[in-house]
């Protein structure tokens, strides 16, 4: 067994040093706490996990161009945070709401996995963080599997990556959300959008294909059945992490262009029912969608 403390640099004036070289909402400070939670999942920790930890954090485009001791400070404080808490699955929803897009959601899930997987024996309770961690990050069952495959042929991170590319599915549903919006905010203006959306997390590389769709938008959206379009949306995205994270997209679109009163949240159970995203996921949805309107706003 290997101790937690054997990870690290043992030399405190070198951890004073680095205090403050990292902001505390930087999401690496997450995947690195995914990772050391993995590794301890079943209870021990083994070399090849820790050396699955040490590729990562070497090799991945996330991590490499970090000098050494910024890695070593982001070790740090994902094993601080463990043993602060060691329930690992009390962690989840910290690590949400600090990886707001669908592709860091993607990336820590992978990490995980690998890091499970390396030692060829995993537990029922690393599966049990693996399962906690997926219904946290509000990934789907596929993914989820897709993940899990990966992981046992050393590729997890090619396959999160490819992952993130399906985010494209979501743009044609996601507008005609947002015209829906201006229908029932007695609104026709599609004015900023195209900007509004590119700034949603994952949608920034797709903003010629967000203008493309937008630009063909019929022309009679004033006679649109707020209805029909809202299940024609739902049926593009048959499942509940699709769903979720359409809901989280229109919710923060909404939020930017400052929606308030009574419509705002009115609008928000309009598409809960027509999506049949249950009352606890919309609820994330909301929070979620806040969060990234903030971060939109903000920057």
């Amino acid at each position: 067994m290997i101790r937690l403390s054997n990870l690290l640099d043992q030399d405190h004036v070198v951890r004073r040093a680095l205090g403050g070289s990292l902001r505390a909402g930087d999401v690496r400070r997450f995947f690195a706490e995914v990772m050391v939670a993995a590794m301890n999942a079943d209870g021990h920790v083994d070399q090849r996990e820790l050396a699955v930890l040490e590729r990562i954090m070497d090799e991945h485009e996330l991590f490499c161009a970090l000098p050494p001791h910024v890695t070593a400070q982001l070790r740090r404080s994902a094993v601080d945070a463990f043993e602060f808490n060691p329930d690992i699955h009390a962690r989840v929803p910290v690590i949400a709401r600090n990886l707001l897009s669908r592709s860091h959601r993607l990336f820590a899930m992978a990490m995980a996995c690998e890091v499970v997987a390396a030692d060829n024996d995993v537990a029922a309770s690393e599966l049990a963080y693996l399962s906690s961690l997926r219904e946290g990050l509000m990934l789907g069952e596929r993914e989820y599997a897709a993940l899990v495959d990966a992981a046992g042929k050393g590729c997890t991170m090619a396959a999160a990556e490819r992952l993130s590319r399906t985010i494209v599915r979501l743009i044609g549903p996601l507008i005609d959300v947002c015209m829906v919006r201006n229908l029932l905010a007695r609104s026709h203006t599609d004015s900023g959008l195209v900007s509004i959306i590119s700034n949603l997390p994952d949608m920034a590389m797709h903003r010629h294909g967000i203008a493309e769709q937008l630009a063909r938008v019929p022309g009679d959206v004033a006679s649109w059945s707020v209805s029909a379009t809202l299940a024609r949306a739902a049926g593009a995205l048959p499942t509940p992490a699709d769903r979720y994270w359409l809901s989280v997209f229109s919710l923060a679109v909404d939020h930017v262009r400052g929606a308030t009163g009574q419509r705002a949240p009115h609008f928000g159970q309009t598409l809960g029912y027509a999506l049949a995203v249950d009352r606890r996921a919309m609820t994330r949805a909301v929070d979620h969608a806040r969060a990234i309107a903030r971060r939109i706003v903000g920057d």
